[in-house]
């Protein structure tokens, strides 16, 4: 082993026995100031020295409820057109007579019959008879679509983690939860152990 290869190695190793970064897996066990556990046999990792990424921050966005007011809408209908007459006709027609045949009797002597036969009366109601105009003019309709509210929210919109979902609290829809108790958390130790960053949540189980 050369002199360059023996350098290399002594780096190594004292890099190694610093520990300048390292990954870790720790649990929540406090939320207000934030404590986190990476083993039960040391003190917990106070929140001075935590660096949190926005992948363990909350994140949520109001209940988009809302109602759209249309004015304007408002109109009528004008018709026209429906003027018409009725033209009748066909109702001429004659009366015939009969049966007014008669003879007079008197004191000494019998008359001749009178009015024998049919006897027709003349034409009646001959030729067309119009009525009177009717629907002449304009006939407005009353107002129809006046103002139209229709209403409509979005607070049935629900965000799922690892095929649960997340809740909607005070108003808000939840797109990433805060660190909860019992969460378990990916570290990277840096600074020789004197900060840790907060990576993500671990999820042991994909559901």
């Amino acid at each position: 082993m050369n002199l360059t290869e023996t350098l290399y190695l002594m780096v190594q190793k004292s890099m190694k026995a610093a520990q300048l970064t390292d990954l870790r897996v720790g649990t929540v066990t406090a939320v207000g100031p934030l404590e986190i556990t990476t083993d039960p046999a040391m003190p917990p990792i106070k929140a001075g020295v935590l660096y949190l990424t926005e992948a363990v921050i909350e994140k949520k966005i109001p209940v988009l409820s809302h109602a759209h007011d249309v004015n304007g809408l408002s109109h009528s209908h004008s018709v026209t057109g429906l003027g018409h007459a009725h033209n009748t006709g066909g109702l001429d027609h004659t009366h015939g007579i009969t049966g007014l045949g008669h003879t007079h009797t008197i004191t000494g002597g019998t008359t001749e019959s009178a009015l024998d036969g049919s006897y027709a009366s003349a034409d009646a109601l001959g030729g067309s008879y119009p009525s009177d105009t009717q629907l002449a003019g304009s006939y407005p309709t009353t107002g129809a679509l006046g103002d139209v509210v229709s209403s409509s929210s979005l607070g049935s919109i629900v965000c799922y983690e690892n095929g649960k979902p997340l809740p909607v609290e005070n108003g808000y829809i939840i797109l990433n939860r805060a660190l909860e108790v019992g969460d378990k958390v990916l570290l990277l130790r840096v600074l020789s152990g004197q900060a840790f960053v907060v990576l993500s949540r671990i999820f042991e189980e994909v559901s």
